[in-house]
């Protein structure tokens, strides 16, 4: 099918921005670009917004797609509109919280088969599905009303409606949905933190090597508010993923989108579902946190910038962003990333995740 996009003034605007406001050679820009996926049209998205530099693709099947060696290898989807929570998706970041779903990744092992990587997704999905019902069944109706005034009313049209009043089991189920929301939304947030972090490492070994003085780091939303031109000639407009849709994953994934104890949230390893952010570097020139924080954020790096970034509360996350997992469909201790680093003597708090066989 061949597209003709139209860009919005706004995106041109932006893009122009990113490609030409720090005078830096496209081998010393760095880009984490995150839109919708397949690694072509991630290509075609380059060449269409005139994107310069080397990037991170990030989005549904992109797989090793980019050109930054630190990037992971997406087998699944990207986000949290799935409905259902999958081992692969979010480029295998996403907490698991059922014993029975840790043990359907244990068993795949170092698997590099996609069709047997998938053959699996329906059992742990279900597992995780049980766990959300379970954990959504004892919120109080006063919780449960809460996320549902949060609805647009299409969303739960399908609910039996007694007295004017949704039914007590219809908005379990709902809120479950959003549990499992949640637990996207982190694994999604997982994914942008490690990808972050892999520009900020990228950026120290073109510093260290003295191949760039200094480097440019992007956040660019290739798919922001663009339509394209369907066969028939009529305009069609693709979801905008945008600063909204951005913005609501993160909410998501830190859990504010529903009241609950946020210690029930915890996955089958005693570590927090629940992403919590954090300040990695502040200067009078650039504030970079774990995650960008909003599409078109750009920073200039300088060696002194990145020593100061070392030393923060994000500079020991580093060391888990290795090369490794740029050429690997392998899923294999890719959650074990993001366990809290805990000293000798302390145990991992037995959280709700443990209990949902």
């Amino acid at each position: 099918m061949i597209m003709n996009y139209k860009i919005t003034i706004l995106l041109a605007l932006l893009l122009t921005t990113i490609s030409s406001g720090f005078a830096v050679s496209e081998s010393c820009t760095l880009n984490l670009l995150w839109g919708h996926g397949g690694a072509g049209n991630v290509q075609e998205r380059i060449r269409a917004l005139g994107i310069k530099g080397r990037n991170i693709y990030q989005g549904c099947g992109v797989g090793g797609s980019g050109n930054i060696k630190y990037q992971v290898w997406q087998t699944g989807y990207n986000g949290d509109w799935m409905g259902s929570s999958s081992h692969i998706d979010n480029g295998g970041f996403i907490p698991t919280m059922t014993l029975p779903a840790s043990n359907v990744v244990n068993k795949l092992g170092s698997e590099q088969d996609k069709k047997k990587l998938k053959s699996v997704e329906l059992s742990y999905a279900k597992s995780e599905e049980a766990w959300a019902i379970k954990t959504a069944s004892i919120l109080p109706s006063s919780s449960l009303i809460e996320y549902m005034t949060s609805l647009r009313p299409h969303e739960y049209a399908h609910c039996e409606v007694t007295n004017g009043m949704v039914s007590r089991e219809c908005m379990v189920k709902m809120a479950a949905s959003g549990l499992i929301k949640g637990v996207l939304s982190s694994g999604f947030a997982r994914l942008t933190q490690y990808h972050w972090a892999a520009l900020v490492k990228e950026a120290d070994d073109l510093l260290r090597t003295q191949a760039c003085k200094e480097v440019s780091m992007n956040f660019i939303c290739h798919d922001e508010g663009f339509e394209y031109m369907g066969d028939n000639g009529q305009t069609k407009f693709k979801e905008d993923l945008g600063n909204p849709t951005y913005s609501r994953r993160v909410k998501q994934a830190k859990f504010d989108h529903i009241n609950i104890d946020k210690s029930l949230l915890t996955d089958i390893s005693g570590n927090s579902a629940v992403f919590e952010n954090a300040t990695c570097y502040e200067s009078n020139q650039s504030k970079i946190e774990r995650v960008p924080r909003k599409c078109g954020e750009s920073h200039l790096l300088n060696a002194e910038d990145i020593k100061s970034y070392k030393s923060g509360p994000c500079g020991e996350f580093l060391s888990n962003v290795t090369t490794k997992y740029k050429k690997t469909r392998s899923i294999a201790g890719r959650a074990e990333i993001f366990s809290p680093i805990r000293e000798p003597s302390e145990s991992p708090t037995q959280g709700s995740g443990t209990f949902y066989e």
